[in-house]
């Protein structure tokens, strides 16, 4: 991939993350959907079934959506999904989107406070 791919689906990954954190009850929807196919506890799902339940799961969704995520998604050496892993990488960039909304919303203010003290 190249490197404004790379930036291409960071953002799209970033915008697909915040949709999901602002569906009540997706991440939790997910985690079970994982868990069940999941019959020996191991946090591991065959790549079919990751694709599976993220398609059924999450609205709007297209294949080639589905493939984006399993980019970014943490395999074994047999090319299962940790589907803990990929779920805490969604809860962490869901806080970390927080985070750079937060700081660029207060650059935005003290960049407004000077632009105001400047027209004085």
């Amino acid at each position: 991939m190249a490197i404004g791919e790379d930036l291409v689906v960071d953002h799209w990954i970033r915008s697909q993350i915040a949709k999901i954190h602002q569906t009540p009850g997706l991440s939790e929807k997910l985690k079970k959907s994982f868990e069940l196919i999941d019959t020996k506890n191991q946090g591991l799902v065959e790549l079919a079934d990751f694709y599976m339940v993220l398609y059924k799961n999450i609205p709007g969704l297209s294949v080639e959506d589905v493939h984006k995520f399993s980019r970014v998604a943490e395999k074994d050496v047999e090319q299962r999904v940790k589907y803990y892993e990929f779920l805490a990488f969604l809860d962490s960039n869901a806080e970390l989107d927080g985070e750079t909304s937060s700081k660029a919303s207060e650059s935005t203010k003290n960049i407004t406070q000077y632009l105001v003290k400047y027209m004085k």
